[in-house]
């Protein structure tokens, strides 16, 4: 299912059937037009692929790098705790949820 390995299957395929290798590579066969564009396509291949590994690492050593330290307090926007102490509302993120834990042993 992936487009490398079905490029890879047709590539034997062609290889293995003299006469459309002929059409499509040899010196005014009538696919001449297309073979040409598929020998185009392949020498940019490695290319675009060291390209696209390139952007994929980029893209996740920023991500490790603006992560937060590992054992960090940090505040997380998803957890809000809402408590009632003495009929005054207070809301508290992971942090204060903590500190709260902490009192209370």
């Amino acid at each position: 299912k992936s487009p490398g390995f079905v490029a890879m299957v047709l590539g034997v395929i062609t290889a293995c059937i003299p006469p459309l290798r002929d059409a499509l590579f040899s010196t005014g066969g009538p696919l001449r037009f297309l073979g040409s564009a598929l020998e185009s396509l392949g020498r940019a291949g490695a290319s675009v692929g060291t390209l696209v590994v390139a952007a994929s690492l980029v893209h996740q050593a920023n991500a490790v790098e603006n992560s937060p330290a590992q054992g960090a307090d940090t505040e997380v926007g998803a957890l809000n705790v809402s408590t009632s102490n003495n009929d005054e509302e207070h809301s508290m993120g992971a942090t204060g949820l903590r500190e709260s834990m902490r009192r209370r042993r």
